[in-house]
């Protein structure tokens, strides 16, 4: 099944957010987020902006799966990573969840066949593989 435009954007506002929620790092500091990595000498707090949410989840898989990544390549080595239920991302790992998520989303019907339903286990870590390198390009331009 062929998905529309704003099953396409829900999918990725979906996996954006599955991303670690990384906000106990941050100290609101001129309207936007900041790291605190020390004090000034004057005593004020310094501050450095942390990259993008998704740019530290590449960062993390690279360094957990780079010989992997050498190995089989960057989507084998991410598909991998993710059947291995990491911390720096939250997705379903039990099929009836990934199942009902798919019907959440549209992508299947509520009364979805066997076949249907497998199809969506059998796919569904490569489908977020490419939804994350898609969004790490996206942000990367």
């Amino acid at each position: 099944m062929r998905l529309t435009k704003e099953q396409n954007k829900n999918y990725d506002e979906y996996t954006e957010n599955a991303i670690i929620d990384s906000d106990s790092f941050y100290h609101e500091y001129d309207q936007g987020k900041a790291w605190i990595v020390g004090t000034n000498k004057d005593g004020t707090l310094k501050y450095e902006y942390p990259p993008e949410p998704i740019e530290m989840f590449f960062s993390i898989f690279e360094n957990e799966f780079n010989w992997e990544i050498k190995k089989y390549g960057e989507f084998r080595a991410l598909v991998d990573y993710l059947m291995g239920e990491p911390s720096a991302i939250h997705l379903p790992s039990y099929h009836h969840n990934q199942i009902e998520l798919a019907k959440s989303f549209g992508s299947i019907p509520q009364n979805a066949t066997e076949k249907e339903e497998q199809k969506i286990i059998d796919n569904f870590y490569k489908f977020f593989a490419m939804r994350l390198i898609k969004i790490r390009n996206r942000v990367a331009n």
